[in-house]
């Protein structure tokens, strides 16, 4: 059995041998490597593999490196960049990009549980007042059915996933719902999307609920004033 010293350096591949069978394939042979211990790849050791002794880690260095995992040779599934931004993959297509802003998922999102977010807890607000003008509000709104544009929805990358829908026009709670609009997540550019196309909004339907309680509040008072 031949042994390889500290630090030598082989050029071309390692074979290893099981019987009079030889194979590059591990399954056939293989490198063992104790707790801690390093398997180098790339000219300036880019990349390492090892086992802690509890976890198992991949790690590329570089300031601009990146970490593709692949099946079939070629279908990423997986992505993750040296500045912390990070993409999961179905059909070879990114679908939940994970960054330092949040994350954000191209397509439907389906749960079998609740979706918690934000906070209403009062001990973090102030300046907390009434909602006036609820009624006018939701009066000035317009409930719409319409149908998708198929070829402009195409074109921005938009799959609403219905021909026909029902809803609002993003443009008209512009000024009337606070903080009811937002840019379309479809239109936000990242380092592995990036996006140059016109700039689409979508609507925050939860922002609509106080004004609807605020606009009951005020019929019922108009109500109790005519009784």
């Amino acid at each position: 059995m031949a042994r390889l010293s500290a630090g030598t350096t082989i050029a071309g591949y390692i074979a290893y041998h099981t019987g009079n069978t030889e194979s590059m394939a591990p399954s056939w042979g293989g490198a063992h490597y104790a707790d801690n211990k390093y398997a180098y790849f790339g000219t300036g050791d880019d990349m390492k593999m090892y086992f802690s002794g509890s976890y198992g880690y991949v790690d590329v260095v570089g300031s601009s490196s990146r970490f593709y995992l692949r099946v079939n040779g070629t279908e990423t599934a997986f992505l993750a960049y040296a500045n912390g931004g990070s993409y999961m993959y179905a059909n070879d297509v990114a679908r939940i990009n994970a960054s330092t802003s949040g994350a954000a998922i191209t397509g439907a999102l389906t749960a079998t549980g609740n979706i918690t977010a934000y906070s209403s807890d009062a001990r973090l607000k102030t300046n907390v007042r009434e909602l006036e003008g609820g009624l006018a509000t939701v009066l000035s709104l317009r409930g719409v059915t319409f149908d998708w544009d198929k070829e402009k929805c195409d074109f921005a990358g938009f799959n609403p996933g219905f021909d026909g829908d029902v809803g609002f026009i993003a443009q008209e709670l512009e000024g009337k719902i606070i903080n009811g609009t937002a840019q379309a997540p479809f239109t936000i550019s990242s380092e592995e999307v990036p996006y140059e196309g016109e700039e689409y909004l979508t609507i925050h339907s939860d922002r609509i609920i106080p004004y609807l309680v605020a606009a009951i509040k005020e019929l019922n008072q108009k109500i109790e004033e005519l009784s």
